[in-house]
């Protein structure tokens, strides 16, 4: 409901606009009148009946701003025009060249914005169903689309970085059980920074999704350098798969440490970035770092392991 004050008619009642406001608050009112007489000893009960909140501009227009001396009373409709128009008027909305309503869902912080979002979908389906003729709904912007494009972009990722890694890893060792210990690492390294996601309260989201992608071809850096080095050990020096990968490990888990410790060290500080910027970027660097962490960890046990055993 929109009141347009007119200023000339306001300054010769000497009105301010606070005055009509007041009037209008105290005359619309939204309230639970109740009855006379109830649970009590009186033979007759009484619902109160009161009109309540206001819905036309006639109600509006007639709304009594105060009483003169001369008995008369000033009304809004003497001060202003009342009229039922937009909510705002800083945009309009058309689609397709049609007038339309448009309605934006934000999530509550720490929701599900998937599952939100197919719910929206499910409600909607079944909402229209009961629009009027001619009515039609249409979800212009969704974030899921993004979302699942990102998880689908993991999925690829993850299934080509095994395939790389046996390629790769077999032409170069020409020895299909090496290429066992790096395709192992990855699935291992990926679930182990899943357990630390949901231990700091990660979800997954866009950055997550991102940092997760580069982690896949990472995490298998580790488990290539212990397979390479353990290979090397057994055919320079004809050493048993169990010798050789003690050999190795003396000589390699420094260096193991050592990348693992410069790579964490490029991503953390992003985390403890302060203002919006580090909000933004805390889960992704974290998650990377927790990434890189446990693969370090899985070459200094798993991977050696599975090279004496293989």
């Amino acid at each position: 409901m929109r009141v347009w004050l007119n200023p000339a008619q306001m300054t010769s009642y000497h009105l301010t606009p606070n005055e009509v406001m007041a009037a209008i608050q105290d005359k619309n009112l939204e309230a639970a009148p109740g009855k006379f007489g109830e649970s009590s000893k009186v033979a007759f009960e009484y619902v109160i009946k009161y009109k309540g909140k206001l819905t036309q501009p006639s109600d509006y227009e007639n709304i009594a701003i105060r009483s003169n001396a001369d008995g008369s009373v000033l009304r809004l409709k003497d001060v202003a025009r009342v009229e039922f128009g937009a909510y705002t008027y800083s945009s309009k909305t058309r689609i397709n060249g049609k007038p339309g309503i448009d309605l934006a869902v934000v999530q509550l912080a720490g929701s599900n914005a998937n599952e939100i979002q197919i719910e929206i979908s499910k409600f909607m389906e079944k909402a229209a169903l009961n629009f009027p003729k001619g009515v039609k709904y249409d979800i212009l912007y969704s974030t899921k689309v993004a979302l699942d494009q990102s998880i689908e972009q993991v999925k690829h990722t993850l299934i080509e970085a095994f395939i790389l890694v046996f390629i790769v890893v077999f032409i170069f060792l020409q020895d299909f059980r090496s290429t066992l210990i790096p395709a192992i690492a990855v699935p291992v390294a990926i679930i182990g920074t899943f357990f630390f996601m949901q231990l700091f309260g990660f979800s997954i989201n866009l950055l997550t999704l991102f940092a997760l992608v580069l982690a896949i071809g990472i995490v298998v850096d580790d488990a290539i350098v212990v397979v390479e080095a353990v290979h090397a050990k057994m055919e320079h020096k004809h050493l048993s798969p169990r010798n050789a990968t003690v050999a190795a490990m003396q000589e390699i888990t420094g260096a193991i440490i050592s990348i693992t410790l410069v790579m964490s060290a490029v991503f953390l500080p992003v985390g403890f970035m302060e203002g919006s910027t580090g909000v933004f970027y805390r889960q992704f660097a974290f998650t990377l770092a927790i990434a890189i962490v446990i693969s370090a960890i899985n070459a200094l046990t798993l991977s050696p392991a599975l090279t004496a055993l293989l």
